[in-house]
C-alpha cells in the first residue's frame, strides 16, 4: 500500500502478523529444544541405570561362580571347599578343568 508521495504505508496489522509469526516461531523453537533437552536426559539416565544394573548382576554372578568353584578372596575363606574343586583339578565345575578354560586373575574365561 503506498501514500501520496510513494512511500510505502505500514499497517498495524502486517507488523501484528510479523509479531504474532515471530512469537510462534520462537515458541515452537522453545519446544522443541526443550523436548530435546528431556530426551537427551532421558537416554543418559538409561545409560546409567542400564550400566549399574548390568554391573550389579554380574558382581552376583561371578560371586555366585566364585563360592561354586570355591575361588572367593582369602577372606572369605580361600579356596578350599565348594563343590566344583579347585582350578586345573580337572572337575567339570572347576575352571582349567575338563572345559579346557583358564583362570586369569580371579576371572573365568572360557576359551
Amino acid at each position: 500500500m503506498r501514500g501520496a508521495a510513494g512511500v510505502r504505508v505500514v499497517g498495524h496489522r502486517d507488523r501484528r502478523r510479523r509479531a504474532r509469526g515471530r512469537r510462534v516461531l520462537w515458541g515452537g523453537g522453545e519446544v522443541l529444544v526443550t523436548a530435546g533437552v528431556v530426551l537427551l536426559l532421558l537416554v543418559v539416565h538409561q545409560l546409567w541405570w542400564t550400566d549399574r544394573e548390568a554391573r550389579r548382576g554380574a558382581g552376583r554372578e561371578v560371586a555366585a561362580l566364585e563360592r561354586e568353584w570355591g575361588i572367593g578372596t582369602a577372606g572369605a575363606g580361600g579356596a578350599s571347599g565348594g563343590s566344583g574343586g579347585s582350578p586345573g583339578s580337572g572337575a567339570p565345575g572347576a575352571p582349567g578343568g575338563s572345559r579346557g578354560g583358564r583362570v586369569l586373575e580371579g576371572a573365568w574365561w572360557g576359551r
